[in-house]
C-alpha cells in the first residue's frame, strides 16, 4: 500500500493531457500518436484496437491510475494489435484474473509493474529483444522469450553469427567434430582430402612429363637439339646472320686497304705519305683523304687493291 499511496502522490504531479473517447476505450493524443489511457467495457477477452478514431495507437497505459482499473477481476484475457510499440508503467496492474496476454513482435519496451499483481497470469510469451523493467512482473512469473520475434532483424543475426564464430574458431572440440563430420561425409562436402589432393597433383606431374610439348614445355633434351641446330646454322651460314669468318676478314686484310665512310656517308681512302734517306727510318710527309666518287651504296665493305703497271 505504501508503494500504491506514492504512485498516486506522484500521478498528482503530472500534467493532464486532453483525454478522448473511442467506444469501450479512452485515450490521449500525442504527436499523431495514441495512448490508450482507459477501459469502460465489461471485461472478459479484450482485445486492445489498432488505432482509435483512425489515430494509430502506439502505446498502452500511460502511468496512474492503470488502463482496467485497480483492483481488475473482470478482465481474463487481452489481445495487443502490432501497432503497439510499448506498454507503460501500471498498463494492467492489479488484473487478478488474466490468465494470457498476447504481445507482439512489434512491443520494444514493458513499463514498470505493468504486469504487476496479475497473480494469475504465471507465464508469457515476450519478443526476445523487448526492454523488460525489473518489475514489470510478479516474482516467480516464468518469462518465455520469443527466437521467432528475431526473423528478419539483420541486426540481430550478424550480431549472433559473428560471436558464434568467435566462440566456435576457439573450440577444439567442435572444430575436430567438425572435421571429422567433413570427412566421412559422401564426397567429404566438396573437400579434397590429403590424399586426394597428393594423388592429383602426381597425376599432373606426370601428364606433363608424358607430353611436355602439349603444355608448352619442351625437354632437356629438346631443348639441346634445338641449340645444336641453331649453332650449326650460324657456323654454316655465318654471313646470313652478319657474321664472317676468320678466313673472311684475314683476306680483307690481305687485299688491301678498306675504305671508311665519312660524316656525309661518302667513302674516303685515307692514307699518309712517308719519308726516308736510308729505308730504314721514315718520317711523315703528307697525309691526304680521297673521296671515291660514284662508289655503290648497296655495299658494305670496299677496300683498295694495288695493280700491276
Amino acid at each position: 500500500m505504501v508503494r500504491l499511496l506514492a504512485v498516486l502522490v506522484l500521478a498528482g504531479a503530472s500534467v493532464n493531457a486532453q483525454t478522448y473517447t473511442s467506444g469501450d476505450w479512452q485515450y490521449t493524443i500525442s504527436n499523431g500518436e495514441a495512448t490508450i489511457t482507459g477501459y469502460t467495457g465489461s471485461g472478459g477477452a479484450v482485445a486492445i484496437p489498432s488505432d482509435v478514431d483512425g489515430v494509430p495507437v502506439k502505446k498502452v497505459g500511460n502511468e496512474w491510475p492503470p488502463i482496467f482499473g485497480y483492483p481488475n477481476t473482470s478482465v481474463t484475457s487481452i489481445n495487443i494489435p502490432n501497432s503497439v510499440t510499448s506498454i507503460g508503467d501500471y498498463a494492467f496492474l492489479g488484473c487478478a484474473s488474466l490468465t494470457s496476454v498476447n504481445i507482439p513482435n512489434s512491443v520494444t519496451s514493458i513499463g514498470s509493474s505493468a504486469f504487476e499483481n496479475c497473480t494469475s497470469l504465471t507465464s508469457v510469451t515476450i519478443p526476445f529483444y523487448t526492454t523488460i523493467s525489473n518489475d514489470a512482473f510478479d516474482p516467480g512469473s516464468l518469462i518465455t522469450r520469443d527466437f521467432t520475434s528475431l526473423v528478419g532483424r539483420d541486426d540481430f543475426v550478424n550480431t549472433l553469427v559473428s560471436k558464434l564464430a568467435n566462440t566456435l574458431a576457439t573450440n577444439s572440440t567442435f572444430i575436430t567434430n567438425l572435421a571429422e563430420a567433413i570427412k566421412s561425409a559422401n564426397g567429404n562436402y566438396g573437400l579434397a582430402t590429403k590424399t586426394e589432393v597428393g594423388g592429383a597433383v602426381t597425376m599432373g606431374v606426370q601428364q606433363v612429363l608424358s607430353a611436355p610439348s602439349e603444355y608448352n614445355l619442351f625437354t632437356t633434351q629438346q631443348v639441346q637439339n634445338e641449340r645444336t641446330a641453331g649453332q650449326n646454322d650460324v657456323l654454316n651460314t655465318p654471313n646470313s646472320f652478319s657474321l664472317y669468318t676468320t678466313n673472311q676478314i684475314h683476306n680483307l686484310g690481305l687485299g688491301g686497304i678498306v675504305l671508311n665512310r665519312n660524316t656525309n656517308n661518302q667513302l674516303v681512302l685515307n692514307y699518309q705519305v712517308l719519308q726516308s734517306s736510308d729505308l730504314q727510318n721514315w718520317s711523315p710527309y703528307q697525309q691526304t683523304e680521297l673521296v671515291i666518287s660514284n662508289a655503290p651504296t648497296n655495299k658494305m665493305f670496299l677496300r683498295v687493291q694495288a695493280v700491276g703497271q
